[in-house]
């Protein structure tokens, strides 16, 4: 959270050499699809069973907790999400 305080990136990136290198090797309907984004990705999660990670609306994170409770409910509702999806609730 400090790095989101600071305005600051420092998520992992997710995409490596080795990683564009694999998918550039995939044929073109393996990486792209009409109607759908992040095609492989989206692959892997239904493999996975993750389902409700691929129909769910996408969720806004806000990480400033404050008196407002209102944002301490929005983000107890992220995180009680977040542990749902991990099967840790």
């Amino acid at each position: 959270f400090s790095a989101m305080a600071a305005s600051k990136e420092a998520r992992v990136p997710f995409v490596t050499k080795e990683l564009v290198s694999y998918m550039y090797r995939q044929p073109l309907d393996f990486r792209l699809s009409s109607n759908e984004t992040k095609v492989p990705l989206r692959n892997i999660c239904r493999k996975l069973g993750l389902i409700g990670t691929l129909s769910r609306r996408k969720v806004g994170f806000d990480a400033r907790l404050s008196r407002d409770n209102g944002r301490r409910d929005s983000y107890s509702s992220f995180q009680n999400l977040v542990l749902g999806e991990l099967g840790w609730l």
